[in-house]
């Protein structure tokens, strides 16, 4: 599932963090075809995407998607 398709089923980002592993630095077309991963946890039920952070090879961004 992409970005653009859990968007589509209404559910909204809630917060972005870091997170400890490494996501490609490698530029995509659009940044709404990353793949989403289904997430239950602290934050509700939904999905959460991995983002790459330029100032550390060790961490990367994650963002909570949830309805």
């Amino acid at each position: 599932m992409t970005i653009r398709e859990i968007k589509e089923q209404g559910f909204t980002r809630h917060h972005t963090s870091y997170y400890r592993g490494y996501e490609s630095r490698k530029v995509l077309d659009d940044d709404d075809n990353r793949t989403a991963f289904p997430y239950k946890g602290r934050f509700g039920t939904g999905y959460r995407t991995f983002h790459p952070c330029f100032k550390s090879s060790q961490f990367c961004y994650v963002t909570y998607w949830v309805k």
